[in-house]
């Protein structure tokens, strides 16, 4: 019969039908074989599945029956493919499996937060895990604004987030800035170049780190020509730091008497071991111009100030001692002047006295403003003496009151005294010229009464 013959020369592989022409690998059941149809597919068709089986890549096919699974094997990227609005991109990146440029409209979900309108993305992935799906691998994102971002893969994951790429010649402005370096201890570097001549010379870094468990913030400012660094350094306690200086391995430190640096409403206190002392710039009060010193629960102890006639003042709240004061006196600083008269009288209204001072209770002498005034008013002046108060404001302002009180310029007083003694020493003179007269108008007599 027919079927005999064919097997018995072997054209029992060819099969012939009206839609297709067929060739078979062996004969028996192999569900195999290579068919051709008139429209013009043609391949590897498997009867037992009914589907076309896919050419393997050494036999100069691609392994697969799809664009994206062809591109899989030929391990070529895809091109602009769509990704739907509404779609989470980094999910939908991972369940795609493949590398490629893709894009979207704004609407869909973790993109980069800024830009509006398309945006494109080109995804690398470098490593696939056992399931075959990328594990490790990085997405570059272009929004239409020409803003590009980046996001790496790690084991899966997109732990991260998207970092922003600022390109060499682009002006920033930025609302958030964030520096990070993962399990490192440090946080990022914001680091400030000078360069000359394409050589870098100075350089300004500003960075936290945790020490001893505590997290500290340091700035450091350094030539790198010399390598001469300083660094000012605070931590999450407020205490401060100021190293003054690094020279090869050895560390200069400002002094430690400085525990911890407070500001408020332009006071500065420094807390030590004692009754906290403060620094206040300025004063709420409209003495914008003063400078005090103080302790907080005693008061303030000396402070300079700019009066509104731009002169100036040093007052001290309590005893001045010192090795010696020089007041400038020179005759070329000066002008108007007239020598004191009546320096005597005037002298004569000032009285010397001793008392004991209300504010400490201490002996002193001196004299009275009052009378200084009266007689010499040049040697007079007036000065504000600021009283505290009990308990500060709930902002921590220190609570004062003004009080108007007259001082005296010892200065002035010893003016007066050296006019006084010259104007006594002309009268002395005086008088021992009448008492040279008189006694020599004795002698004369003496000398007649003798004669007679």
């Amino acid at each position: 019969d027919v079927d005999t013959v064919k097997q018995n020369i072997g054209l029992d592989r060819f099969k012939q039908s009206p839609s297709e022409t067929m060739i078979y690998p062996s004969s028996g059941q192999n569900p195999y074989r290579i068919t051709i149809r008139p429209n013009g597919d043609w391949g590897t068709w498997r009867d037992d599945t009914g589907t076309w089986e896919p050419l393997k890549i050494v036999a100069g096919g691609t392994g697969a029956t799809n664009k994206k699974d062809a591109r899989l094997n030929l391990n070529i990227p895809a091109a602009y493919k769509i990704i739907p609005d509404g779609t989470n991109i980094l999910g939908w990146l991972i369940e795609n499996n493949e590398s490629g440029v893709f894009s979207s409209g704004e609407n869909v979900i973790n993109k980069p937060a800024d830009g509006h309108g398309w945006w494109t993305y080109n995804f690398k992935i470098h490593l696939r895990n056992q399931e075959g799906k990328p594990d490790f691998g990085v997405v570059e994102a272009t929004s239409a604004a020409n803003i590009m971002y980046i996001i790496v893969l790690t084991n899966g994951q997109w732990p991260h987030g998207w970092f922003k790429i600022v390109r060499e010649n682009d002006n920033v402005q930025l609302r958030d800035l964030k520096l990070t370096q993962y399990d490192t201890g440090f946080s990022g570097h914001l680091e400030l170049y000078n360069i000359q001549n394409n050589n870098p010379k100075g350089l300004t870094q500003l960075y936290n780190e945790f020490q001893d468990g505590v997290l500290k913030t340091t700035l450091r400012t350094g030539n790198l020509e010399n390598n001469r660094n300083s660094y000012l350094q605070w931590d999450e306690n407020g205490s401060l730091w100021g190293v003054v200086n690094i020279l090869s391995n050895d560390l200069y430190f400002g002094p430690h008497s400085v525990r911890k640096l407070h500001t408020r409403h332009g006071t500065l206190l420094v807390d030590g071991t004692a009754t906290p002392y403060y620094y206040t710039f300025g004063n709420p009060d409209g003495r914008r111009s003063v400078t005090e010193f103080g302790t907080v629960e005693d008061g303030w102890i000396f402070y300079g100030q700019v009066n509104r006639d731009l002169s100036k003042q040093l007052d001290v709240n309590g005893v001045v001692n010192a090795s010696a004061f020089n007041q400038a006196s020179d005759r070329d600083l000066k002008e108007n002047i007239e020598v004191i008269s009546n320096a005597i009288d005037r002298v004569r209204a000032i009285g010397g006295y001793t008392y004991t001072l209300k504010e400490n209770g201490m002996p002193h002498a001196g004299v009275i403003a009052q009378e200084v005034r009266d007689v010499l008013p040049e040697a007079s002046g007036s000065f504000t003496k600021y009283v505290d108060l009990p308990g500060p404001t709930q902002d921590g302002t220190p609570l004062r009151e003004e009080e108007r009180f007259y001082s005296v310029d010892y200065a002035g007083i010893t003016a007066l005294l050296v006019q006084a003694f010259k104007e006594m020493d002309e009268k002395i003179t005086k008088l021992e010229e009448q008492q040279k007269q008189i006694d020599e108008l004795k002698e004369l007599v003496q000398k007649l009464l003798d004669n007679k």
